[in-house]
């Protein structure tokens, strides 16, 4: 887990539908807001954290002020964790199993949560040295206190089921233009394609190939937002076989064009533009 961004921020804010590259947790310290996850919406006042994982498009919309919060950017790159509870720990930013909620309150360990994410702006916004690392740590304690009010949300291990999910994913996270089937995922795992879906859907609340949709989805948002290649060029590097089936697939799940979605995030490329 790498944290990209740490910010302490006040002020009333109307946000529609928009998403952020990398995993966010946004925590409420005072004013209330109703934020739209999809199709759930969740009223968050003081003490409320909202968790998101980068194929979540969200809005937000403030119902009183002062309105304070503080928000923590994760990357989305494909977690190497190497120990069972840091694995325990990720997955409450990725999986989005059937009982997931976005929305915890944190009650009386609300106090030690905002003092934790104050030291954690407070390091963000320094240089001292092994500032990663510490920043590293803090994000593991927040998120013990988070498993600790909500252990529902965490995918607990399950034997080598859920090992498999994991490392699937990670395939997909890290591969997601690779061409492949439902098919050939399941004879790599060594099960049935039904009884891939199955475990699949479990852990993740995800069906197998709506994951890598989603993880395509997701890099073609980030390469639209940071590049000034074509559409052709952005649908051919996240594993779209053409142009026009980019195109309708991002508009089905968007609402938007590519090109529309482009400009909406400040980035409009010539070459889309001839």
């Amino acid at each position: 887990m790498h944290i990209l961004s740490v910010r302490h921020s006040q002020g009333s804010v109307h946000l529609s539908d928009h998403y952020h590259d990398g995993h966010q947790l946004l925590y409420v310290v005072c004013g209330e807001a109703r934020v739209r996850v999809g199709e759930r919406e969740y009223h968050m006042g003081a003490g409320s954290l909202l968790i998101l994982s980068r194929f979540e498009s969200h809005a937000v919309h403030v119902l009183s002020t002062p309105y304070e919060r503080y928000t923590v950017l994760n990357s989305p790159e494909p977690t190497r964790e190497t120990s069972e509870a840091g694995d325990l720990l990720g997955s409450v930013l990725v999986n989005r199993a059937e009982q997931f909620r976005h929305v915890v309150e944190m009650g009386e360990q609300a106090t030690y949560v905002e003092q934790l994410l104050s030291d954690m702006e407070r390091e963000y916004r320094g240089d001292a040295p092994m500032r990663d690392e510490v920043l590293g740590l803090l994000l593991r304690r927040l998120l013990i206190m988070l498993y600790r009010q909500a252990p529902r949300l965490f995918v607990r291990e399950e034997g080598d089921s859920t090992l498999m999910i994991r490392r699937l994913q990670n395939r997909m996270e890290s591969n997601y233009a690779e061409p492949t089937t439902l098919a050939e995922l399941a004879a790599e795992c060594h099960v049935s394609p039904s009884h891939l879906s199955h475990l699949f859907k479990r852990v993740t609340g995800y069906a197998p190939m709506a994951y890598l949709m989603a993880c395509r989805l997701s890099a073609a948002k980030s390469e639209l937002c940071r590049s000034r290649s074509s559409i052709r060029e952005v649908a051919a590097r996240c594993g779209f076989t053409d142009e026009s089936n980019f195109c309708r697939t991002f508009r089905g799940f968007t609402g938007m064009t590519p090109t529309e979605f482009r400009r909406a995030n400040g980035k409009v490329s010539p070459k889309d533009d001839k």
